[in-house]
């Protein structure tokens, strides 16, 4: 990533969901939308254990390489991992491999390690309210969040 009239922000509007259509994107992305619920009633863990080991495949993605779809399922896949490990009352120690295979699959495709890196949380994680003006603290809004509060919002957004 170079730097360009937006600083480290990349060129092209983040993508808000995937172009590659799949059930698995289309699960990935539900299970990231619905996680500020899924945190509060304390159902992430739960919801991922029912899972099947290749519900959450990315191999469609890695096949069509677009970039934008595979930056937001490396964003998607980094928050699902995330909320999953710490989403309980205490940290689980293991990922299942339902979630762990897709995201070491990306990062590798990506060339970053499977963390929620900067770019995951905050660069490839926004977009325009209204695609008609530019880019302003007023007129971001977060692709993703864990509990969809003001100050989450804010602490991301100042950075865009």
């Amino acid at each position: 990533m170079g730097v360009f009239m937006q600083g480290f922000l990349p060129k092209k509007l983040p993508a808000k969901s995937y172009s590659t259509q799949s059930e698995s994107c289309s699960r990935i992305e539900e299970i990231c939308n619905n996680l500020p619920k899924l945190l509060l009633t304390g159902q992430v863990q739960k919801t991922i254990k029912k899972l099947s080991v290749n519900d959450l495949s990315i191999d469609d993605l890695l096949v069509n390489q677009v970039s934008k779809d595979l930056k937001l399922a490396m964003s998607h896949l980094s928050f699902i991992a995330h909320a999953y490990i710490w989403g309980d009352k205490s940290p689980n120690e293991k990922l299942p491999k339902v979630i762990a295979a897709p995201w070491v699959k990306t990062a590798k495709n990506q060339g970053r390690p499977p963390i929620l890196s900067y770019a995951s949380y905050c660069l490839d994680n926004w977009f325009l309210l209204n695609p008609d003006e530019p880019i302003s603290l007023e007129n971001v809004g977060l692709i993703n969040n864990y509990l969809s509060g003001v100050d989450e919002d804010w602490f991301v957004t100042i950075h865009v």
